[in-house]
């Protein structure tokens, strides 16, 4: 269950620019950095256990992402959601309006935060055969 995913080392999708003054966390310049530690000098960034646009999903079990609007990843997100599901994996984004970066982590404090772990919740349970 992805929450706020990031992909696509490039930082070229649209909401880097888009939601720059919206994201209080992420900039361009802060996941290249993050991008750069994560891959190395000799890593390559369209390996797919590297990057998620370049996996094969085929396969895979349902995936349930969680995202912010607000957040500069909102488009890595959705094409994160976008390469599964041509590979017909059942995929449920919600993208939360007004929202920051990993919000869910503010569980027991903001109730939007609360609804969110909620809803994955009520997502993965009948999938995990649990009641």
């Amino acid at each position: 269950m992805p929450i706020s995913p990031w992909a696509g080392w490039d930082t070229s999708a649209k909401t880097y620019d888009t939601n720059a003054h919206r994201d209080a966390i992420l900039t361009r310049d802060i996941t290249n950095a993050l991008g750069s530690l994560f891959i190395g000098e000799k890593g390559d960034p369209k390996h797919p256990l590297a990057n998620p646009l370049y996996t094969d999903y085929a396969g895979f079990p349902p995936i349930y992402i969680t995202v912010g609007e607000a957040e500069t990843l909102l488009d890595d997100s959705r094409r994160i959601a976008q390469r599964a599901r041509q590979a017909d994996v059942e995929v449920k984004i919600d993208e939360y309006q007004d929202i920051q970066h990993v919000f869910q982590i503010m569980a027991g404090v903001a109730p939007e935060a609360d609804a969110a772990v909620q809803r994955m919740a009520r997502w993965a349970k009948p999938r995990l055969g649990l009641k």
